[in-house]
Protein backbone atom coordinates (compact mmCIF):
# COMPACT_ATOMS: atom_id res chain seq x y z
CA UNK A 1 0.00 0.00 0.00
CA UNK A 2 2.82 2.45 0.78
CA UNK A 3 4.53 1.49 -2.46
CA UNK A 4 1.56 2.94 -4.35
CA UNK A 5 1.67 6.20 -2.38
CA UNK A 6 5.38 6.79 -2.81
CA UNK A 7 5.31 8.09 -6.41
CA UNK A 8 2.27 10.32 -5.75
CA UNK A 9 2.81 13.94 -4.83
CA UNK A 10 0.07 14.20 -2.21
CA UNK A 11 -0.21 17.23 0.08
CA UNK A 12 0.56 16.84 3.76
CA UNK A 13 -2.20 18.19 5.99
CA UNK A 14 -3.22 18.11 9.62
CA UNK A 15 -6.91 17.96 8.73
CA UNK A 16 -8.69 14.75 9.70
CA UNK A 17 -9.60 12.25 7.01
CA UNK A 18 -13.26 12.32 8.01
CA UNK A 19 -15.31 15.45 8.51
CA UNK A 20 -17.46 14.30 11.49
CA UNK A 21 -19.89 17.25 11.30
CA UNK A 22 -21.86 15.96 14.28
CA UNK A 23 -18.81 16.74 16.42
CA UNK A 24 -17.42 19.89 14.79
CA UNK A 25 -20.57 21.83 13.87
CA UNK A 26 -22.33 22.36 17.26
CA UNK A 27 -19.51 24.49 18.74
CA UNK A 28 -19.20 26.38 15.45
CA UNK A 29 -22.92 27.12 15.30
CA UNK A 30 -23.01 28.40 18.87
CA UNK A 31 -19.99 30.63 18.16
CA UNK A 32 -21.52 32.03 14.97
CA UNK A 33 -24.92 32.65 16.51
CA UNK A 34 -23.74 34.24 19.77
CA UNK A 35 -20.08 35.08 19.27
CA UNK A 36 -20.57 37.54 16.41
CA UNK A 37 -22.85 39.81 18.42
CA UNK A 38 -20.53 39.78 21.43
CA UNK A 39 -17.57 40.52 19.16
CA UNK A 40 -19.44 43.48 17.64
CA UNK A 41 -20.25 44.93 21.09
CA UNK A 42 -16.57 44.79 22.05
CA UNK A 43 -14.90 45.82 18.78
CA UNK A 44 -17.40 47.98 16.94
CA UNK A 45 -18.86 50.22 19.60
CA UNK A 46 -18.51 53.36 17.48
CA UNK A 47 -19.45 51.81 14.12
CA UNK A 48 -22.70 52.85 12.42
CA UNK A 49 -25.63 50.74 13.55
CA UNK A 50 -27.72 48.76 11.05
CA UNK A 51 -30.95 47.27 12.41
CA UNK A 52 -33.08 44.94 10.33
CA UNK A 53 -36.55 44.40 11.75
CA UNK A 54 -38.12 41.11 10.81
CA UNK A 55 -41.87 41.49 10.79
CA UNK A 56 -44.32 39.00 12.20
CA UNK A 57 -44.63 35.72 10.38
CA UNK A 58 -46.83 36.23 7.39
CA UNK A 59 -47.02 32.52 6.64
CA UNK A 60 -50.55 31.99 5.52
CA UNK A 61 -50.93 28.37 4.65
CA UNK A 62 -48.11 25.86 4.34
CA UNK A 63 -44.44 26.70 4.19
CA UNK A 64 -42.95 27.16 0.74
CA UNK A 65 -39.71 28.28 -0.89
CA UNK A 66 -40.68 31.95 -0.56
CA UNK A 67 -40.34 31.73 3.22
CA UNK A 68 -36.84 30.32 2.84
CA UNK A 69 -35.92 32.99 0.31
CA UNK A 70 -37.13 35.69 2.70
CA UNK A 71 -34.86 34.53 5.53
CA UNK A 72 -31.87 33.90 3.25
CA UNK A 73 -32.09 37.39 1.75
CA UNK A 74 -32.26 38.98 5.20
CA UNK A 75 -29.22 36.97 6.26
CA UNK A 76 -27.33 38.09 3.14
CA UNK A 77 -28.14 41.75 3.84
CA UNK A 78 -26.99 41.41 7.46
CA UNK A 79 -23.73 39.74 6.46
CA UNK A 80 -23.07 42.36 3.79
CA UNK A 81 -23.52 45.17 6.30
CA UNK A 82 -21.30 43.34 8.80
CA UNK A 83 -18.54 42.99 6.21
CA UNK A 84 -18.88 46.70 5.36
CA UNK A 85 -18.08 47.65 8.95
CA UNK A 86 -21.50 48.21 10.51
CA UNK A 87 -22.79 46.89 13.79
CA UNK A 88 -25.66 44.61 12.88
CA UNK A 89 -28.72 43.85 14.96
CA UNK A 90 -31.40 41.52 13.69
CA UNK A 91 -34.64 42.10 15.55
CA UNK A 92 -37.08 39.21 15.06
Amino acid sequence: KTALRAPLNLPQTTLPMRATPSVTEPPMCSHLSRGVYAWQRNNRANAPLFVLHDGPPYANGELHMGHLLNKVLKDIVNRHKLLRGHRVEFVP
